[in-house]
């Protein structure tokens, strides 16, 4: 059985990131009896083998690695790919180098290069993790969970992941975000990932990435950091069901292309327009929808215009005669 070795050193969201690529590949994987061993840091595998698609696929720690073996490096930010995070924030500058203006585009792109690199003939354009081949196991486990505990995470209206994150890619200010969720879960079912004094935490049941995953399937809105636990919200149930999800970062990597994703309001923004109940104005639901509405105008005009081409055409000539008389 051929074995593919590859590794990622930094932090669990960098390991989920790869986790979600392994979920594209699965297919290949095991119709070509292919084996994959990925190595990372001891304290991330057991929350990274609960993404594990495939028993062909191997979770194993760093200090386990082979000596005599390639090993891809398949950590967004490695100088082993020409356009790497770093590299692409660069070259996004030069117009026409490179069309991503959304950070999932970029995790396509990126992996796509890593999958050619190790000679894997897989393509995929959506970075959404792909749990067909384990029976839907977030829904699935999702129902579990609200087994047993009472359906205590069935029925969210908002899910927020406010952990700290670990690669300074948010100006984190916990005081402000307290104040402001603690001011949502006076009027709405509010469920935190980091404790906050008087609100469901994941943290009260020790729920896993994966499973806050899973729970996010329900919830009516979403608000997360940008960190390794909202990685999981890359996945398909989530993306289809929210009404909306704000996406928080620092720059461009918090800029998603899924419809429902808005990146362009801060946490007292969104607090506000939540407790006072209007319809979120969200960038990327506007951009979808625009074209759709022009392009329904345009077929519109198209069809008044065949209709009434006669009297049209009759009118155009009686304006000539009038213009010549």
């Amino acid at each position: 059985m051929q074995t593919i070795y590859t590794k990622n050193e930094l932090h669990l969201g960098d390991n989920v990131y790869c986790l979600i690529m392994f979920s594209k590949i699965t297919d290949y994987l095991e119709t070509n009896n292919i084996k994959l061993n990925h190595y990372c840091d001891a304290q991330h595998i057991n929350q990274i083998k609960d993404f594990v698609t495939s028993e062909n696929i191997n979770i194993l720690p760093l200090t386990e690695i082979p000596g005599d073996v390639k090993v891809y490096n398949i950590w967004v930010g490695s100088a082993d790919y020409e356009n790497n995070w770093y590299n692409s924030l660069e070259k996004s500058t030069i117009p026409g180098m490179y069309s991503e203006q959304y950070f999932d585009k970029f995790l396509c792109r990126f992996y796509n290069n890593v999958l050619k690199t190790m000679n894997v003939p897989v393509v995929f354009d959506e970075f959404i993790f792909d749990d067909d081949r384990t029976l839907n196991d977030l829904i699935v486990r999702r129902k579990n969970i609200n087994e047993k505990f009472n359906n205590k995470y069935e029925n969210i209206d908002v899910l927020i992941v406010n952990g700290a994150p670990q690669s300074g890619q948010y100006n984190y200010n916990e005081k402000l975000w307290d104040t402001n969720l603690i001011l949502l879960s006076k009027k709405y079912n509010v469920v935190t990932t980091k404790k906050v004094e008087g609100i469901i935490c994941t943290r009260d049941d020790d729920l896993s990435a994966k499973d806050i995953a899973a729970v996010s399937t329900n919830a009516k809105k979403i608000i997360a950091i940008d960190s390794g636990v909202s990685l999981g919200l890359f996945n398909k149930h989530t993306i289809q069901n929210a009404e909306i999800i704000y996406y928080l970062c620092d720059g461009l990597r918090c800029t998603c292309s899924f419809p429902n994703f808005d990146s362009t309001k801060n946490i007292e923004e969104i607090t506000s327009l939540i407790l006072s109940d209007k319809k979120e104005s969200f960038t990327n639901y506007h951009l979808h929808n625009y074209s759709l509405i022009y392009l329904l105008f345009l077929v519109l005009f198209i069809l008044i215009v065949w209709i009434k081409r006669e009297f049209i055409y009759n009118g155009f000539v009686r304006f000539k005669k009038f213009m010549k008389n």
